[in-house]
């Protein structure tokens, strides 16, 4: 990091973190500054704005129901409905009743869906069987007996030639437009899934090989990573799904050095069989120096400089990475401080145990003489566990002086505490034994 950075970027960066604990009001360091581009709902948030202001223009008699956006949007939605349903199909083939009970509800909402949509067609895309082959028209007309929800196919924009796209009776002006920026901001935001669940599936392995064991814990992890995986595979779909459609509509250009083509081997760990573990192939392994980082971990859009979003990537990282270094600090501190407070106890209960052998000077000579060797023996017991565990930890917490030597305070606040100290006297010692004397008979 100060091989890449001065050492004046790196102090502007550390005073942004101190001046954010002081002033939370301030913008968090922990949270990247630079966006990448619009999310779906943003793209969509734009587009109302912009319907509300054409139709603020456009008089009463020629208002349509619903908005170009609305539809666009919908069709997305029963696209990704579609392919959720696609993927529990195949993995359900064979399922129990509640299963295909489960299915069937689906393919209900999709049909619905599918109406509404088809409603909204006539109004955008007006003459749209003209512009479709014969084959094509069945999966207007053909009922859900024939064809399942799931394969029915929308025939938006993106479905037609470059040619029928441009012209009116087969799409509304303005339409094609409209499902290119709802496409390409889809793409992001399948994208960012994608990684998601791509860190959600190592940290999971992660957390099963150090934490999980036994039948019915791992049984339990597996379901888990599976349902991980499953999202993996989804979100492939939805950005190949929305990126063939954008390449449809836009044709080449320079849109596609930020959205590539997702390739399996660029994806390895999102293995689009799943289901289907007997057909599994293990991928090549290679080492360190070998491994090839896909695309999706490095890429910057256009409208963004790569040299701010690199910057901005690394200031989160120093930060987040010095936040860690002032928390091992703090915990090296307490433990310090914990292996004081050990000994130090020890040595005040083994004082408070010889106050107690002259304490029933009226007692007779024999209780006087039982209650004296019990309180010496256990102040004798205290205070050579403190010996004890003060030589055992001397190596330990010279050591920790020397980290704590080395590695910067952290910017901790200090907060007060009162303590009851007749509470704290009567504490009843859990290492005590038994038959140890209450106060009241000492």
């Amino acid at each position: 990091m100060t091989s890449l950075f001065t050492g004046e970027t790196l102090d502007g960066w550390l005073q942004q973190v101190t001046e954010w604990e002081t002033d939370f009001s301030k913008p968090c360091p922990y949270e990247p500054t630079v966006r990448s581009k619009l999310t779906l709902n943003e793209v969509k948030l734009q587009l109302q704005k912009e319907e509300q202001l054409e139709l603020s223009k456009t008089p009463e008699s020629v208002v349509p129901e619903s908005s170009a956006s609305a539809f666009i949007s919908l069709a997305l939605q029963i696209e990704e409905l579609q392919r959720a349903l696609a993927w529990e199909v195949q993995a359900r083939s064979s399922g129990a009743t509640y299963q295909e009970l489960n299915i069937q509800k689906q393919q209900t909402v999709i049909t619905r869906r599918i109406r509404k949509l088809r409603g909204l067609q006539h109004v955008y895309m007006p003459h749209l069987r003209e512009y479709l082959a014969t084959d094509q028209l069945k999966h207007l007309d053909a009922p859900a007996d024939v064809i399942f929800p799931e394969n029915v196919k929308l025939f938006l924009p993106s479905h037609l030639s470059r040619e029928n796209q441009t012209l009116p009776r087969a799409c509304k002006e303005g339409l094609p437009d409209v499902e290119t920026r709802l496409r390409e901001a889809e793409c992001y935001n399948a994208l960012d899934d994608l990684r998601r669940a791509l860190r959600t599936r190592s940290a999971g392995l992660l957390f099963q090989v150090r934490n999980v064991s036994g039948q019915t814990s791992t049984t339990r992890a597996e379901g888990h990573q599976r349902r991980v995986l499953i999202n993996v595979n989804l979100a492939k779909l939805r950005y190949r799904w929305s990126r063939n459609a954008l390449f449809l509509l836009k044709g080449h250009g320079d849109w596609e050095r930020q959205l590539k083509i997702l390739r399996t081997s660029m994806c390895p760990e999102s293995t689009s069989v799943c289901f289907q573990p007997a057909r599994r192939q293990k991928p090549p392994i290679f080492g360190e120096g070998r491994r090839e980082i896909s695309w999706i971990w490095y890429s910057f859009p256009a409208d963004v400089d790569a040299r701010s979003q690199t910057s901005d990537a690394a200031f989160n990282e120093m930060v987040q990475v010095t936040s860690r270094m002032l928390r091992w600090r703090e915990e090296v501190e307490l433990l310090l401080e914990e292996m004081h407070r050990v000994v130090a106890f020890a040595q005040w209960k083994s004082a408070w145990w010889r106050q107690r052998v002259d304490s029933l000077p009226n007692a007779s000579p024999h209780l006087q003489e039982g209650v004296s060797a019990r309180a010496l023996a256990c102040s004798d017991r205290e205070l050579s566990l403190a010996e004890r565990l003060g030589s055992v930890w001397a190596g330990l917490m010279t050591l920790g002086q020397e980290i704590l030597a080395d590695v910067p305070a952290a910017h901790l606040t200090a907060v007060e505490v009162e303590i009851d100290a007749t509470a704290e006297q009567g504490y009843d010692d859990k290492r005590e034994d038994d038959d140890t004397l209450p106060d009241d008979e000492i």
